[in-house]
């Protein structure tokens, strides 16, 4: 089976909180990278980054056919990532998302998660649960979320946890994804950083 699904997870720096379990903390976007930055700016924050084509490595479908999805959606087929960026001894892929004008609008930090990869179910709930606490601990509570932001559902999930947080110009998008009949063994996390609609709102 090919690998399609991609573990999302996230380190975060505890902070204290403000009134009533709130912070009014807010990201610019990941790392003092501001949302709309250059890829040069990325470079910069982290010259060991690498690009990756994911039109040219398209799995199932034409590199032309890629090409075409990645333009309705705005996207840049060309992201940039660290392929070990380590965190408490853990190495994860820290990827940099780019839209078609190649500016900066989302990031994520992930891990695949599945039994394949010998990483049992239970790590990637107690991932969530970890990650959910930190959230917690240094943002608030957070919004529970009815959305489904990844299609999740469409790819067999039967179970979707999804909690999400606004920090001024940054939204935090955090998911727990599981039972999927198709691929028992296979469980997402998702933790990504990527600009909020309130800071879309602002330039109106």
């Amino acid at each position: 089976m090919n690998k399609i699904f991609i573990t999302i997870i996230c380190f975060l720096l505890a902070i204290p909180l403000g009134v009533n379990g709130q912070t009014q903390q807010s990201l610019i976007g990941f790392q003092d990278i501001p949302w709309g930055s250059s890829v040069q700016a990325v470079k910069v924050k982290f010259p060991q980054v690498k690009p990756y084509d994911a039109c040219k490595n398209a799995v199932g479908i034409s590199e032309k056919s890629a090409k075409e999805g990645f333009a309705k959606q705005n996207m840049n087929c060309v992201s940039y990532s660290i392929e070990k960026y380590s965190i408490d001894e853990v190495n994860f892929n820290l990827v940099f998302h780019f839209d078609a004008s190649n500016i900066l609008n989302n990031v994520t930090v992930g891990k695949y998660v599945s039994g394949v990869d010998s990483i049992s179910m239970s790590e990637c709930n107690s991932a969530f649960v970890k990650l959910n606490d930190l959230l917690r601990y240094k943002y608030g509570a957070g919004q529970q979320s009815s959305g489904d932001l990844y299609g999740y559902m469409s790819l067999g999930f039967q179970n979707l946890e999804a909690k999400v947080w606004v920090l001024g110009p940054t939204q935090l998008y955090l998911s727990n994804a599981s039972s999927n009949p198709k691929a028992p063994d296979l469980c997402w996390v998702n933790l990504s950083y990527g600009p909020s609609r309130q800071s879309n709102a602002s330039k109106l």
